[in-house]
């Protein structure tokens, strides 16, 4: 199914477990002491400004083994000594950070800021961050989506000095003057001078040679404190190579959402990464996986449903034996239309050509892995979404991706979800599924 099996480094798991949360750091810097944990207390309800479409269900359950440890963190506030951590995997509704932005800005209101998450190595052209812009010179970006490698890591992106003094400055789109425990994934070849981070008038040099940096797939975690702006520079040309970088405030709460996506992608690019990524999924410390694909596997006209739910299946048990105390949400895919198609032809006709089997494998692998699962499209309400969403401005013209707008509008709606989830508990609803991979209630 893939050129190697994503499971064969689960066995390390347990021994980089402790890799983000600064297991080395360079500097002279002490951890700032925790504030008091003070007893969770219940969510205030979420405002009554969004009414559930008729068909839509809301997050539900499945069964996930670690939904109420999910609803604990929700519930932790702003006092509580917790991070929220959230990973999100997925194509180019990810990769533009617009989605998620919305999603951490409400929880950011109810948890607090932790910080900014993981961010590309370099800067990609087509996606981007709303907290952070990077810019690069004389830098080469491998993509996994379009390149091959052995050594692609978690996100699959590998970015190389390919001249001398290459440099790359990360920065705050606002003023930030924030301390951040910054954490870099570094490759170099033997004989390469150590990547220079400066950072005000802090520089420190950061070399994979360095014995007591954790590894994980060739690739060293080194972490150190910095503040915004900071910039990379690399002496040599080629021997030099970036894998991602982290960016976490020194806080002892507040919510951590890292969107790691990648354009036109499918799920499967996971297969395209390097043998050991789920050990560094596992660093993460995630506390929620969200998984968010389909939207590119609807329009293969050469879609191999069983191969898409075995992906799928063995994807979420992957994410599990990385991160065994973390929830994992699938998304399933929005809705889509073919711009080129006759506007006259009923909307069910301008579909991609197998979105109800994709949608149908995302909530029959939902229910059979016992995941949470929130389904897009629904929520989104109507019996032609895309339509209705594009005349109110908040689709674009291809009738695939959302507008700005749109896709906080849909971050809105799926917080206003999970904070219903929360406060509800595990209520049980009746649902049966149609062939479109869509749910009809039957019962409250």
């Amino acid at each position: 199914m893939t050129r190697h099996s994503i499971f064969r480094s689960t066995s390390r798991l347990l021994a980089v477990l402790g890799i983000m949360g600064g297991s080395l750091l360079l500097g002279s810097c002490t951890a700032p002491p925790p504030p008091e944990a003070s007893a969770p207390s219940p969510s205030p309800a979420p405002p009554p400004d969004y009414q559930r479409p008729a068909r839509h269900l809301g997050l539900q359950d499945f069964g996930d083994p670690n939904a109420d440890r999910l609803r604990q963190r929700l519930r932790a506030g702003k006092q509580a000594d917790t991070v929220l951590r959230i990973v999100q995997l997925g194509d180019s509704h990810t990769a533009s950070d617009t989605f998620t932005k919305g999603l951490r800005a409400r929880l950011r209101t109810d948890l607090g800021d932790a910080g900014i998450g993981w961010i590309t190595p370099m800067n990609v052209r087509g996606m981007g961050h709303s907290l952070i812009k990077i810019q690069s010179k004389n830098w080469r970006l491998t993509s996994s989506r379009t390149d091959e490698s052995d050594h692609f890591p978690l996100g699959g992106y590998i970015a190389q000095a390919a001249r001398k003094n290459a440099w790359i400055r990360v920065d705050a789109h606002q003023p930030d003057d924030q301390p951040y425990r910054a954490t870099l994934l570094l490759r170099q070849t033997a004989d390469a001078r150590p990547l220079l981070l400066q950072s005000g008038a802090q520089r420190h040099a950061l070399s994979a040679r360095q014995a007591a940096a954790p590894r994980i797939g060739g690739w060293r975690y080194l972490s150190t404190r910095v503040q915004l702006p900071f910039t990379l520079t690399a002496a040599d040309a080629g021997k030099t190579e970036l894998g991602g970088i982290w960016l976490e405030k020194e806080t002892r709460h507040g919510v951590l959402i890292s969107p790691i996506g990648t354009n036109g992608a499918r799920q499967g690019i996971w297969g395209k990464w390097q043998a050991d990524w789920p050990a560094q999924l596992a660093a993460t410390r995630a506390d929620l996986v969200i998984i968010a694909y389909g939207t590119n596997e609807s329009f293969d006209p050469d879609l191999d449903p069983a191969a898409l739910r075995a992906t799928l299946e063995e994807g979420i048990r992957v994410v599990r034996a990385a991160l065994p105390r973390a929830a994992v949400l699938l998304i399933a895919a929005p809705d889509a239309l073919r711009a080129a198609t006759n506007e006259h032809l009923p909307c069910a006709q301008r579909r991609p050509l197998h979105h109800k089997t994709v949608k149908q494998a995302q909530l029959t692998v939902a229910k059979s892995q016992h995941t949470l699962y929130w389904d897009w499209e629904s929520a989104q309400g109507g019996a032609c979404p895309m339509l209705d969403w594009q005349a109110r401005g908040l689709v674009g013209k291809d009738l695939v991706h959302f507008t700005r707008d749109g896709y906080q509008e849909s971050a809105r709606r799926l917080y206003l979800d999970l904070k219903r989830w929360e406060r509800q508990g595990n209520e049980a609803l009746g649902a049966v599924a149609g062939e479109d991979g869509s749910v009809t209630e039957t019962s409250h």
